[in-house]
């Protein structure tokens, strides 16, 4: 099997339990959208004190 670091982040630990849902699409959302969120602040803040 082939595949890049992409296949790896989707799969839990080996001691992790299941989620509920193993829907990865829906798992993955909030943390982009809490990324983007984070560097957009941190933009901001750049902006403010330049």
């Amino acid at each position: 099997g082939g595949g890049g670091g992409g296949d790896a982040k989707k799969r839990p630990p080996k001691g992790a339990p299941r989620r509920p849902n193993e829907r990865d699409d829906r798992a993955e959302k909030p943390e982009r959208t809490l990324n983007f969120r984070l560097d957009l602040s941190a933009l901001l803040d750049r902006v403010g004190k330049g």
